[in-house]
């Protein structure tokens, strides 16, 4: 079961990069309500998205706001010296999938 789960998380870490949730994080926009605003996305969604990853300690919940790890602010990002996230098109292509 954890095998056949495994790419539902990787789908939602796929989706968080892709929508820079974490570098919206990193420039305060540290609830669903500022991430769903600054991205147009519905408040729900961005919050079950942000809460899955929170289950999965790639984000980290306090009072309603969100938080990096230090390996996410390191490595997911935009604009950090060891950005990872590109590697998110190449590993979740839809032709390897």
């Amino acid at each position: 079961m954890s095998l056949m789960q495994g790419a539902l998380g990787a789908a939602a870490l796929k989706a968080a990069i892709d929508l820079e949730v974490f570098t919206h994080i990193a420039h305060g926009a540290d609830t669903a309500e500022k991430i769903a605003a600054a991205k147009s996305l519905p408040l729900r969604s961005t919050r079950i998205l942000c809460d899955a990853l929170v289950a999965l300690r790639v984000l980290g919940k306090s009072g309603g706001r969100y938080t990096l790890p230090p390996a996410v602010q390191i490595m997911l990002v935009k604009g950090s010296p060891g950005y990872v996230g590109g590697m998110a098109a190449v590993i979740g292509n839809a032709m390897l999938w």
